[in-house]
């Protein structure tokens, strides 16, 4: 196998590699390098665009200045989805794009990084991302980090479900996936941007899309993911699948092969009958949305879009804008989605000139013409954007100061406590989950612990945001995973609660519960998680609400005490624990080793006891 890598300033190098038996690790690796690789391609080929390669965001060449003059926005996700996402960036639409691994989420530090760049302190930045768990976190994670260091007051996460094939309704825990129809988020909020609309106006163009779009795919065959050796399944004879999602997840039904004809009259029908999509189309005025999921042929595709639109025009319906194309693949796989945007009466005008609004991006109809500039980012660009003070960077003490004195003491003990009850975690974890929970929370109390002794977390009174954000820093770097970045998400909003608070009395027992019921109400806007589904949320909420209530650590410590105990007859509604069991209304098994407390709620009881112990007064 041959890979053609091209250098900066053009040199080409050829790199053989011989791979009689590759391992999935090996594969991988060239899979994470490909998407490197083709950020670096598709900026040679539209040179609006400039890359940080180390972090995979792709900016706009005019992000320095539209940061100055506009709301700013930016989206991202898992490669293998081209020309989403990085194509999509350009004038018009998305001022940045950060740019994961093959279907896996970016991190919160190239998102945060990106945020850096971007974000407007003047206008606000929209942060547009697919309902898929990891995004969720991690571009929630780096919002909130943002906020914490000040970027900007007016950033906020917008989540796009379009999927109504499967995934729920209006009422699922989970919600509906986000899949091509996110693409005409991206265009209507970005031209309300163009068009110098205010940050509330842009959000309300983008959740317009939202409400009143629907999606569903077909696929004649799925797509073959890199680092595998074969595709993830495979069907029968001339089987297809409606509703497969864009990673390959299964769909709503598994078919016998028809006619263009009856599979888009499956599809439409389904979109229009769901329950999500129900009475939105009383206008009879639709905007159609025809996405390659990456195989089909042009050949192809131009039947399907003929045969979408005899369809709804003979269920009497006014296909008001067509479009067709590559929009959101998913790499390989042969089938096409359909979307349907509902085109309210009261919205029409705005609707249309948002769509019609001319746009430069790689990724949409009226392509821009080539310009002989540079495809790497600036350097002045970067050196200013790293010239932006880190608040955690800073490791400034105060060795008799209250941080110090009663912080620092607290922290360590809670770290001490969670490395002490790590086996029972991991028993527990063992029982319900994959058994990693108390060597994850371990890693992060002993990272935590071993930078606090060598005096790199500061302990400064006039700045216990960059305390916390450290912590958060810290965390992210050891921990991983859903509990990670749960935890991340909470510190970074208790930062911005401490950095924005305007108490004569900053450390006044009374400020606490302001402070943890704003992070609280952060972390809840990136997790559907609540009391009596079996997670750390279960300790999390009541202790929060409790200490609003009575203004007591003590108090709270024993109410996260019984919301532990609580956990041991849950029936697991999150996580992978509720893969243990027979029915959601049933509690797995009746075996009493089942009988124990879920392991991520016992270990933040531990965390916060810990705490409690060393500083009751806080």
């Amino acid at each position: 196998m041959i890979y053609m890598r091209i250098g900066v300033k053009g040199r080409v190098n050829l790199f053989p590699y011989v791979m009689a038996t590759p391992t999935s690790k090996h594969l991988m690796n060239e899979a994470d390098s490909l998407v490197a690789e083709s950020l670096q391609g598709l900026c040679q080929v539209y040179p609006h665009l400039r890359l940080d390669l180390s972090h995979k965001v792709v900016y706009t060449e005019e992000a320095e200045q539209l940061r100055d003059s506009q709301v700013t926005l930016i989206c991202g996700g898992g490669s293998g989805h081209e020309p989403s996402h990085a194509g999509l960036v350009g004038k018009g639409m998305l001022t940045a794009a950060v740019a994961g691994n093959v279907f896996a989420s970016p991190s919160a530090t190239q998102v945060l990084s990106c945020l850096r760049n971007v974000a407007s302190a003047k206008h606000g930045t929209l942060v547009i991302v697919k309902n898929y768990t990891g995004d969720i976190i991690n571009f929630g994670r780096a919002l909130e980090r943002a906020r914490a260091e000040g970027l900007a007051e007016k950033i906020e996460l917008l989540v796009v479900g379009d999927d109504v094939g499967v995934g729920g309704g209006e009422d699922s825990a989970v919600g509906r996936r986000g899949l091509a129809g996110t693409v005409l988020v991206h265009k209507c909020a970005g031209a309300a941007a163009a068009l110098g609309e205010s940050f509330e106006q842009v959000k309300a163009a983008a959740e317009l899309v939202v409400k009143n779009a629907g999606t569903i795919g077909v696929a004649l065959r799925p797509c073959t993911v890199p680092g595998t050796t074969s595709e993830a399944r495979q069907f029968k004879g001339h089987e297809i699948e409606l509703g497969m999602g864009i990673h390959g997840e299964p769909g709503y039904e598994t078919t016998q092969l028809s006619t263009s004809a009856n599979l888009v009259k499956v599809i439409i029908d389904k979109i229009l009958e769901s329950g999500p999509m129900k009475g939105k189309f009383t206008n009879k005025k639709v905007v159609l949305l025809v996405n390659n999921l990456g195989g089909s042929t042009a050949l192809e595709m131009g039947a399907v879009a003929k045969d979408a639109v005899s369809y709804l025009e003979s269920k009497s319906f006014e296909v008001v804008r067509l479009y067709s194309g590559h929009f959101m693949t998913a790499l390989d796989m042969q089938g096409v989605s359909l979307t349907l945007l509902a085109v309210p009466s009261e919205k029409e005008k705005d609707l249309l000139t948002w769509l019609d609004h001319p746009v430069e991006v790689a990724g949409w109809s009226n392509l821009m013409g080539s310009k002989n500039k540079p495809w790497s980012v600036s350097e002045a660009f970067i050196k200013k954007a790293a010239s932006r003070p880190e608040q955690t960077e800073s490791v400034s003490t105060q060795s008799d100061g209250y941080l110090s004195n009663t912080w620092k003491p607290a922290i360590i003990s809670a770290c001490e406590a969670a490395i002490k009850e790590e086996p029972k975690i991991t028993d527990y974890d063992t029982i319900w989950g994959d058994g990693d929970c108390g060597l994850t929370l371990k890693g992060g109390a002993s990272a935590i612990k071993k930078a606090i002794e060598a005096n790199q977390v500061p302990f400064d009174d006039k700045n216990p945001a960059a305390t916390i954000m450290k912590l958060s820093e810290i965390v992210e770097q050891t921990m991983g995973g859903t509990s990670g970045g749960l935890y991340c998400i909470f510190l970074d909003a208790l930062a911005n609660a401490f950095r924005t608070s305007d108490s004569d009395d900053l450390y006044a027992l009374k400020q606490w519960g302001s402070y943890l019921n704003a992070a609280l109400n952060s972390l809840q806007k990136y997790t559907t998680a609540r009391v009596g589904h079996r997670t750390l949320m279960d300790v999390l909420i009541p202790f929060v609400e409790k200490f609003v209530q009575e203004t007591s650590f003590e108090a709270a410590i024993k109410e996260a005490s019984s919301a532990v105990d609580s956990t041991i007859d849950m029936v697991p509604r999150r996580g992978r624990a509720t893969y243990v069991g027979h029915g959601e209304d049933e509690h797995p098994y009746q075996d009493a080793k089942y009988r124990v407390p879920d392991p991520g709620a016992y270990g933040l009881y531990q965390l916060l006891q810990g705490f409690y112990n060393s500083s009751p007064s806080a």
